[in-house]
């Protein structure tokens, strides 16, 4: 990643620029971070489905990374999502989310579909659920049993899922 990269946020609607963005803890190590992407239609896909999932409204910032981007480990295997332990809010890009949820999951699972690794077999179906990796229906889970979900979840929360129905499952 080069120093011209640009990176987008979706943060809470509202911020003045030259404000800091506001990080959020990262369930599996408990750290705060500021995630950010260089795709502009990722951070508008996300500001649209947490503004649904949540009801808070939304807008996306151009952002100056502060500190080295460490790759998200949700997205690990893509180098347009980064999280950092801070950032400054440059520019309002879009105001409000524009994109509808459908829409939002649709831009998320065409270009971020990566297979389960080991495998041809896509994360997510056409609708954004997510699909059962070879492991996971090697251990009797299949895609019925991810759908609680809901749709276009980061592959470690399908992952974490995962790993707790085979763990809740009696011997």
């Amino acid at each position: 990643m080069s120093d011209e990269t640009v990176w987008y946020r979706a943060d809470y609607w509202g911020f003045a620029t030259d404000q800091e963005a506001s990080p959020v803890q990262d369930p599996h190590d408990g750290g705060f971070y500021v995630y950010a992407s260089s795709d502009l239609w990722a951070a508008r896909a996300y500001a649209a489905i947490r503004q649904h999932q949540d009801g808070v409204r939304r807008s996306v910032y151009r952002v100056s990374l502060i500190g080295e981007p460490l790759p998200d480990p949700d997205y690990a295997i893509f180098p347009e999502f980064v999280r950092c332990f801070s950032a400054t809010l440059e520019e309002v890009i879009e105001a409000h989310a524009t994109m509808s949820p459908d829409e939002a999951i649709e831009y998320m699972c065409q270009t971020y579909n990566p297979p389960w690794p080991g495998s041809d077999s896509p994360m997510y179906d056409s609708d954004g659920f997510p699909t059962a990796s070879p492991a996971m229906r090697e251990a009797g889970i299949d895609a019925f049993e991810l759908r609680h979900l809901g749709r276009y979840q980061p592959p470690k929360v399908i992952g974490d899922s995962a790993e707790g129905l085979v763990n809740r499952r009696p011997d």
